[in-house]
């Protein structure tokens, strides 16, 4: 339609769409395996890869490195218990 700015999203790696939701995240360090589940996302609806804002990162990161330093083997956690914390 004219005069209106449709903003189009598209993942780097296939070029699919992206669409904004929850998704879960794995993450794997030497010795550890960290799941992180309901973290606002962007995925792809072809290739499913999730994407995630700055902000969010900035929180995964916090998470990770508190979990991590527990030094289990898996932790399984919720990212929205932990997004009041």
């Amino acid at each position: 339609m004219a005069g209106e700015v449709e903003e189009r999203k598209s993942c780097p790696l296939c070029g699919g769409r992206l669409e904004p939701g929850i998704s879960t995240v794995p993450f794997v360090f030497e010795g550890t395996v960290i799941v992180v589940k309901d973290v606002p996302a962007e995925s792809c609806r072809s290739c499913h890869e999730p994407y995630v804002s700055g902000n969010v990162t900035d929180k995964l990161t916090r998470l990770l490195t508190r979990l991590k330093a527990l030094q289990t083997e898996v932790s399984i956690v919720s990212y929205v218990d932990r997004e009041a914390a």
